[in-house]
């Protein structure tokens, strides 16, 4: 799991998570100021991410998943 929290608090984002591709991998539509998010589906490896708040671009960057000992 990952916590999605902003500051200052932001309603009803989109966070969409794209692979080393571009290839979309996940998509959440209206998510709150602070809610988890499953990453456990995606397999390891690094991925980008964009939120939005369904018109404008809000926060953008990449992130690595990686693999339980």
């Amino acid at each position: 799991m990952a916590e999605i929290r902003f500051n200052p608090p932001v309603q009803r984002i989109n966070l969409l998570i794209y692979d080393v591709f571009g290839i979309e991998k996940m998509r959440y539509n209206g998510l709150l100021n602070r809610e988890q998010v499953n990453l456990s589906m995606l397999p390891t490896g690094m991925y980008f991410y964009s939120v939005s708040d369904g018109v404008n671009s809000i926060s953008t960057g990449r992130f690595v998943k990686m693999c339980k000992p």
